[in-house]
């Protein structure tokens, strides 16, 4: 039989391994079908987007080297440009400004625009009316002072403005903001005058900015908040939109009015024309530092570009040779255009900042990103493509990474596998039940075989002698009467032993089923089975001792569990330790909703790790030291099966003395309505903790 069971697991296990073998040849081809297909999309999809990015690059280069070539061709030589460059400004947020190179006596020099005209003393001070106005100043006479500079409004227009802003500052220091507002006023010169428009009139831009400040003052003084903030803000817009050579002088001041004066008011839209002007300041340096190279690199029809240094410029310079028209002056010149490169940038890589794997990023030779969101990207995993010759050495990058496109093989991997590996797991589960059946199918099988083996020979014995002393009779021994009675005494005895061991061997390993049932406390029914055993403990030497505490009354089949309790007091007597006297004591208590019965001895007791085993039938605790009792392993069987037909339970724990404690638990029958649900589906009902 043990050999069918080695062949029986053998085949289950080939089986179960060619069936776990083909399921993962299924998986692993399924995953690779997937990884490949996946893998040839995401091929398609960077080139479809090298191709769009391509595109797109193509045509945002051509837009800004045809709108270059268009405003150098389109510069206005003859008009002034400023009107035409804060027009175009506004309308295109990357132009920042026209120059214009020419040939000087010792080498080339910024034409246009020039840097604004300063105030001419000697000049001022020459006109008669400034002088008499002067005059009465240093006199200490700052009212007729004040009067008289409001007087002088025939002059040129360089004298009017100095006149003026002298008289306005007089009235402001008399206390007289009114007065102050009415001369720096004027219709020739109003204060919210262009600054373009100044500077074609020859007026300092230095005066017209204190002309407007000192305006802005008047009001707060006369507690019109609203348009001192508003001719503040003009300053500031007018400041900020001036080229670079007039922007020199006058950028401090912006940079007051819109981080200080006008932190509330200003707004982001004119911290970032702050930021533009500083660049228009820092690019002009430029050009002024490097006029000679620029023009000498200078061609007709040939467009150059320089850009700030630094990983991302932040302006460029875009330059040509101006071929002889008859609006251009005579002589050789040179028409740059200023770019920001911010807002160059900005309509391609904006999508990014506002949803991020939209759009594109501005990234350098080392694939570092320089404008977008970022840090350095894989060179695998982006598309590139170079933006030309306005920038050399950057490169539009898409955001679409092939770590998404990895995420996705993940997921379809994890969707195909998935079932394979639950089919996997569920398989396993069901090969380990099935082992771990057939182990306890093999472990009884070995059990039932050493039990029919020890009964075949504890039979047999007894009917050997019988068959011996028969035969003996047979050859004549019976003619003897006193040996024949002898012989027929032994001959009966052996028969009632061998009617007595099979009566055990057959109660046994009878199934303990209830028959008749009364109702009876368990402490009365242990006292009854310690007064039928104290003699056989006697008999033995051994001492039992009874501590019987009431309990309630359960249900029970009294000779059904006056034999379990027998049994584990036989088991005391069968496992005494040798040379040592036996004592045993019979307990009764009440837990809770149970009434517990407990055995316990000082014997050779139960290795720990056999103590719940010791309860399944035909298990026995072999090996030295196991005293001489014999047995077949169904005893504590009977007692655990007694337990669960009365809907209780039995362990068996360490003595008090190192021996054996048995306790026998049995469930009121009063007991609430959860603990009869649970003893339906365990036969046991709950465990009670003592």
């Amino acid at each position: 039989m043990l050999s069918t069971f080695r062949a029986v697991d053998r085949l289950r296990l080939i089986s179960t391994g060619v069936l776990a073998a083909m399921l993962v040849l299924l998986s692993i081809f399924a995953g690779q079908r997937a990884l490949v297909g996946r893998l040839e999309e995401a091929q398609d999809d960077r080139r479809s987007t090298q191709q769009e990015l391509e595109v797109l690059v193509a045509l945002w280069r051509n837009h800004v080297e045809q709108s270059i070539a268009s405003w150098i061709k389109d510069l206005p030589f003859e008009a002034s440009p400023g009107p035409v460059e804060r027009r175009r400004r506004a309308a295109v947020p990357w132009f920042d400004g026209w120059l214009l190179l020419r040939p000087a006596v010792d080498g080339w020099e910024v034409a246009w625009p020039k840097a604004s005209p300063h105030e001419d003393a000697a000049v001022v001070l020459a006109d008669p009316c400034v002088a008499d106005a002067a005059a009465l100043q240093t006199r200490g006479q700052p009212a007729a002072a004040a009067q008289a500079f409001a007087r002088c409004s025939g002059g040129p227009l360089p004298t009017q403005l100095h006149a003026r802003l002298q008289a306005g500052r007089l009235y402001l220091s008399l206390g007289d903001p009114e007065m102050a507002l009415s001369v720096l006023d004027d219709r020739e010169l109003p204060l919210r005058l262009p600054f373009d428009l100044g500077v074609e009139r020859g007026l300092d831009l230095r005066r017209l900015a204190q002309r407007i400040e000192l305006a802005a003052d008047a009001h707060k003084a006369l507690r019109h908040e609203s348009e001192s903030t508003a001719l503040r803000l003009f300053l500031a817009d007018e400041i900020l939109n001036l080229p670079g050579p007039q922007l020199l002088e006058l950028l401090p001041v912006a940079e007051r009015l819109v981080e200080r004066d006008l932190s509330a008011a200003t707004g982001q839209t004119r911290a970032q024309a702050l930021a533009r002007a500083r660049r228009r300041v820092e690019a002009f340096a430029h050009i002024r530092e490097h006029a000679d190279a620029l023009g000498a690199a200078a061609q007709v029809g040939a467009l150059s570009v320089r850009h700030a240094p630094g990983d991302f410029p932040a302006w460029a310079l875009a330059w040509s040779a101006v071929p002889p028209s008859p609006s251009a002056p005579s002589g050789p010149a040179v028409a740059l255009v200023l770019l920001d490169s911010e807002a160059l940038f900005r309509p391609v890589v904006r999508s990014v900042e506002g949803n991020p794997g939209a759009g594109y990023l501005l990234v350098d030779s080392q694939h570092h990103v320089i404008f977008g969101e970022g840090g350095t990207l894989d060179r695998n995993d982006h598309v590139e493509v170079e933006v030309g010759a306005l920038f050399p050495g950057l490169r539009f990058a898409s955001e679409q990474e092939a770590s998404a496109v990895a995420g996705e093989v993940a997921e379809d991997l994890a969707t195909v596998l998935a079932p394979v590996i639950a089919a996997l797991l569920l398989s396993g589960a069901a090969l380990s039940m099935q082992l771990t059946a057939d182990r306890r199918a093999r472990e009884l099988s070995e059990r039932q075989d050493a039990f029919i083996a020890r009964v075949t020979h504890e039979l047999k014995t007894p009917l050997a002698g019988i068959r011996v002393m028969a035969e003996t009779l047979e050859l004549g021994a019976a003619e003897d009467p006193a040996t024949r009675g002898r012989f027929i005494g032994k001959i009966l005895t052996e028969c009632d032993n061998l009617g007595a061991r099979i009566d055990e061997v057959l109660a046994a390993a009878r199934r303990p089923e209830l028959r008749a049932t009364r109702t009876l406390p368990l402490d009365e029914l242990a006292r009854g089975v310690v007064s039928q055993w104290v003699q056989r403990f006697a008999a033995r030497g051994a001492e039992l001792r009874a501590d019987l505490r009431p309990t309630v009354a359960v249900e029970l089949d009294e000779h059904l569990m006056k034999d379990a309790l027998g049994n584990l007091l036989d088991n005391a007597l069968k496992y005494a330790k040798t040379g040592v006297k036996l004592r045993c004591e019979v307990r009764t208590y009440q837990h809770g909703s149970w009434a517990v019965v407990e055995v316990s001895d000082n014997g050779i007791g139960v290795p720990a790790h056999m103590r719940k085993q010791i309860f399944e039938r035909f298990v026995r605790v072999e090996g030295p030291g196991r005293g001489k009792a014999g047995g077949h392993g169904l005893g504590l069987a009977f007692v655990a099966e007694a337990a669960a037909a009365h809907r209780g339970l039995v362990e068996c724990s360490e003595g008090a003395e190192g021996g054996a404690r048995f306790r026998l638990r049995l469930r009121d029958e009063k007991a609430g309505s959860w603990r009869r649900w649970a003893s339906r589906f365990t036969g046991r009902g709950p465990t009670p903790k003592v």
